[in-house]
């Protein structure tokens, strides 16, 4: 399987049966030999029936992240990421979801 890049550090995957979106994470090895070695690694964020409502986890995410972060502390500035998310989204797998 092949993991699309959707955004940022976030990915889809597919199976038979749904959209797997990962999320990129770096790590640090803990096997003898390369112990503190650096290596990237997926964890998985959520199953979804289309890749329409993965893109809309990621969108979410992203800006729950930013409101946490204190990144978007209003109301517009928290609408203003969400459109240039899905704007961003939306150019990078077309408009056909």
């Amino acid at each position: 399987m092949a993991d699309i890049q959707i955004y940022g550090d976030f990915y889809v995957d597919v199976d038979a049966y749904q959209w797997i979106l990962k999320r990129k994470v770096e790590r640090k090895s803990k096997q003898e030999g390369k112990v503190g070695e650096k290596y990237d690694a997926f964890i998985q964020e959520g199953f979804y029936p289309n890749i329409a409502a993965a893109c809309s986890r990621v969108v979410k995410e992203l800006v729950r992240e930013g409101v946490a972060k204190g990144e978007l502390k209003t109301l517009t500035e928290v609408i203003e990421r969400a459109d240039e998310l899905e704007r961003n989204i939306t150019n990078a797998i077309g408009t056909k979801v």
